[in-house]
């Protein structure tokens, strides 16, 4: 199939030609453990003030997540959905909550491992062969999964989990990843993971030591955006 030219809600600029017909060898979820200004989901849902007289509440966490499609050695490419112009400060008073809050969808050329504070949760190898990073796009563009949106709650943007999960089912209908693909990433991306503290010589708690999946933590709902 021909090379599918740039879209105006794909960003892939810093990606060359020849990246979109590497075979991809592995698809991995990968999760954020800090803040990256993509689409504030990590404590994005957080609950309203509590209360006069009452404790203040917890709020819900949840992570932001992506897909990384391998090949087979120390290259990938990124794949998720960031904000289209965010604003530089997402809690200020000024930003006006609106109900149409466009993404644009992302591939960013990433070398394993990576310096970035994240990791993954859930690997793929079952990937069908021949299958190239032009086929996902041109996948994606078949089902209009470049046309979404974020959605507004209170002053953040939600819907990154659920437009992966969308993907993630997208593939496994395709025959490009094995049967049940789409309810593991479903499951992974309805879980908080972070790091856990560890103690240092000095006898200082810090974060930073093992991740994984922490139950202790009620991770934040599900929230669908929309596309138009």
């Amino acid at each position: 199939m021909g090379y599918v030219k740039h879209h105006l809600h794909i960003d892939r600029k810093a990606m060359t030609l020849d990246d979109f017909f590497i075979p991809v060898t592995d698809i991995n979820l990968c999760v954020n453990f800090a803040s990256q200004g993509i689409c504030d989901e990590e404590y994005g849902l957080t609950v309203k003030p509590a209360p006069r007289h009452r404790r203040p509440i917890d709020p819900a966490r949840a992570n932001h997540f992506s897909l990384w499609l391998g090949f087979g050695g120390d290259s990938a490419v990124m794949l998720d959905v960031t904000q289209d112009c965010p604003p530089s400060n997402p809690y200020s008073s000024k930003v006006v909550e609106s109900r149409h809050l466009p993404a644009v969808v992302r591939f960013s050329p990433k070398t394993i491992p990576t310096d970035e504070d994240m990791g993954c949760v859930l690997r793929e190898l079952n990937v069908r062969a021949g299958t190239t990073l032009n086929d996902v796009v041109r996948l994606m563009l078949s089902k209009g999964r470049e046309r979404y949106s974020f959605f507004p709650v209170h002053k953040q943007q939600a819907g990154c989990r659920y437009w992966i999960s969308l993907i993630a089912q997208d593939l496994e209908d395709a025959g490009i990843t094995g049967k049940g693909y789409a309810g593991d990433v479903l499951q992974c991306v309805q879980t908080y993971y972070s790091r856990y503290p560890h103690k240092l010589p000095s006898g200082r708690w810090e974060q930073g030591g093992n991740w994984g999946p922490r139950s202790e933590f009620t991770c934040a709902p599900l929230v669908p955006g929309s596309f138009y």
